[in-house]
C-alpha cells in the first residue's frame, strides 16, 4: 500500500470520527437547550408573578380559605400525576 493511499484511509476515518462528534455534540446540545427552555419558563412565570403582588395575595387568601391540607393532597396528587406522565413520556420515547 502507498503511502498515498494510507494517508486517504486514515483521512476518511479522521472524518467519520469527526462527523460522530459533531453528532454527539449535537445531542448533548439539544438536551441542554431543553432544559434550558424549562428553566426560562420558570423564571417567566417568577417575573410575571412578582409583577403582579396582588396575584399571591390572591394564590395566599386562597390557600387560608380552601384549607392548607387540601391544597398539600392536591398537589400530592398533581405530583404523583405528573411523574407517571413523565414515565409514560420516557416509555413511549423508546
Amino acid at each position: 500500500m502507498t503511502r498515498s493511499a494510507q494517508l486517504a484511509i486514515k483521512r476518511r476515518e479522521l472524518q467519520l470520527r469527526c462527523a460522530l462528534q459533531r453528532y454527539e455534540i449535537a445531542e448533548l446540545s439539544h438536551d441542554f437547550e431543553a432544559r434550558l427552555t424549562g428553566v426560562g419558563r420558570v423564571i417567566d412565570i417568577a417575573i410575571s408573578v412578582a409583577k403582579h403582588p396582588i396575584a399571591i395575595l390572591a394564590a395566599f387568601a386562597g390557600a387560608i380559605f380552601i384549607g392548607p391540607w387540601r391544597i398539600i393532597r392536591w398537589v400530592s396528587r398533581g405530583a404523583m400525576l405528573f411523574n407517571v406522565a413523565r414515565q409514560v413520556q420516557r416509555l413511549i420515547a423508546k
